[in-house]
């Protein structure tokens, strides 16, 4: 429609790849401590007998912050790399903040 932009998905996507990989050469430090408490927090929740999560409820309970918010999506990936996290569907978001917007919900591998 006029008006409107059209993104070419591969792009798109090479550009998202690109940008988190920056986000964690940049901060190998905290990928690794925040990779470290992911692995063992997601152990504590699965003997709990959870089998799903979102990275929202992760975050809430981190010790180790990011300096930005948006280094969260590249720690999602790496998760998914690491063969952690498998998408499972998407759900609204608890944070008001985020006005209930859309989130994955992740089963625990």
């Amino acid at each position: 429609p006029e008006g409107c932009i059209t993104l070419n998905a591969i792009p798109t996507k090479a550009a998202k790849v690109l940008g988190q990989q920056l986000t964690l050469d940049a901060h190998v430090e905290w990928k690794h401590h925040v990779m470290v408490e992911l692995r063992a927090w997601i152990a504590t929740r699965k003997a709990q007998g959870a089998t799903h999560m979102t990275m929202e409820e992760f975050r809430h309970v981190a010790r180790n912050q990011p300096d930005t918010h948006k280094s969260w999506g590249a720690i999602t990936t790496a998760a998914k790399s690491a063969g952690l996290l498998e998408f499972d569907s998407y759900v609204r978001a608890q944070s008001e903040k985020t006005h209930a917007h859309p989130v994955v919900r992740w089963r625990l591998v």
